[in-house]
């Protein structure tokens, strides 16, 4: 693939941004309605169809020559698409505090699947027993070991 001109990179990723922008104000709106649900899911899967649409470069083969520009983009573009499902979970909740609740039960799920071995059913109900049984996740042990990689030790003045 020819590398894309600054000029014309600019462009495509403003469009973009535009698209995902308007997209953004259409998901919120459809949070929003207070209507029963029936409707939400076949509302999500117009949304992600738009996303799919507006990610034109999705799944592009980029050469080891590709400017790192390029690749982000492209990079960018299929994260999108292979997470449409996750993108619009809140449309789903009729509620704000469903919406929120659901969006911390999926960002808490997408952290345990960087942090376990084995992502599995079985692996996430092992960690929040764990959870339940001590008190302690495997967040806050994390923290805990960043904190003392990078604690101060005072030194007794000279």
């Amino acid at each position: 693939m020819v590398p894309i001109e600054r000029s014309v990179c600019c462009a495509v990723i403003a469009e973009l941004v535009a698209a995902a922008s308007v997209l953004h104000l259409d998901s919120v709106r459809f949070s929003r309605d207070r209507r029963l649900s029936a409707g939400r899911q076949a509302k999500v899967d117009k949304l992600q169809t738009r996303i799919r649409m507006i990610c034109r470069r999705y799944g592009e083969a980029l050469g080891k020559t590709a400017p790192a520009a390029d690749a982000k983009f492209v990079g960018l573009q299929n994260e999108l698409v292979r997470h449409t499902e996750k993108l619009f979970v809140f449309v789903l909740s009729k509620t704000e505090s469903g919406a929120k609740r659901r969006g911390v039960i999926m960002s808490v799920l997408a952290s345990l699947s960087k942090r376990l071995e084995h992502f599995t059913l079985g692996t996430v109900l092992s960690e929040i027993n764990h959870w339940l049984e001590t008190g302690q996740s495997v967040f806050r042990a994390e923290v805990a070991t960043l904190q003392a990689a990078t604690a101060v030790v005072p030194r007794a003045p000279p």
